[in-house]
């Protein structure tokens, strides 16, 4: 039954047929991996763990200089109160004059304690941005760990369809054999071109591939051929196998 099978080229034909789309198959799920979104997912947690990285340390120098302004100004203002308070307790000034000084001590310290609460607001959120900064940093080797892993799963799933897919284009080779050099030509010239099936069957008087009725003489001619026997689609190109 077999040698039968293989002296008829056109289902042959068919055979190799199902042996390329299978193929095609093999080949999309290579390519489809759930590995490969993993992977995709990773990468993004990656990208955006970087660039909250480079927020985080843009909001730090800006905060930072922000602290030291601040530090720098009520450093001014307490040694502005430091001098005051000098001349006020060394008895040299007038009581007129007192009274002016303990004013603008006052309004100074206010100017002074004002700047070390908001200093201290800046130290406050820096400390926020020093603690997500070194959480961001611990999640780093944890998704180095996580992408090499998927990597690793990803190559020897890969590996395994890889000889899938060989050991499919392997068993292609004696169907090609069998087959008449123009027909296997006119084969893989339309696989190239228009890729899935390629090859289809007479279906009540219609190409099985485009679904449209045959001229009636090809139809008829068709139903009087040999099994196996190939004709060409004039509609859509396809061989058809009686």
């Amino acid at each position: 039954m077999e040698e039968e099978r293989r002296d008829e080229p056109g289902l042959v034909l068919l055979r190799l047929q199902d042996v390329d789309v299978a193929i095609d198959e093999l080949r999309a799920a290579r390519e489809s991996l759930p590995e490969r979104a993993e992977l995709r997912t990773i990468e993004a947690e990656a990208a955006a763990l970087e660039r909250r990285s480079r927020e985080l340390a843009a909001q730090r120098e800006e905060r930072s200089e922000h602290e030291q302004s601040l530090a720098g100004s009520a450093g001014d203002l307490g040694a502005r109160i430091a001098l005051l308070q000098s001349q006020v307790s060394s008895g040299k000034v007038s009581y007129r004059d007192q009274e002016a000084l303990a004013g603008e001590l006052a309004a100074l310290v206010r100017q002074r304690d004002e700047l070390e609460e908001a200093e201290l607001d800046e130290l406050t959120e820096l400390d926020v941005i020093e603690h997500e900064t070194q959480r961001l940093a611990s999640l780093r080797p944890v998704l180095i760990g996580r992408h090499r892993a998927v990597q690793a799963t990803l190559a020897s799933a890969e590996a395994e369809a890889d000889g899938r897919i060989a050991e499919a284009v392997a068993s292609r080779e004696p169907l090609l054999a069998q087959l008449p050099g123009q027909l296997r030509l006119d084969y893989e010239r339309l696989r190239a071109r228009l890729g899935g099936a390629v090859v289809g069957r007479v279906v009540r008087g219609a190409c099985s591939g485009c679904h449209l009725a045959l001229p009636a003489t090809d139809a008829d001619r068709m139903r009087h051929a040999a099994p196996g026997a190939t004709a060409r689609c004039e509609q859509c190109g396809r061989i058809l196998v009686v």
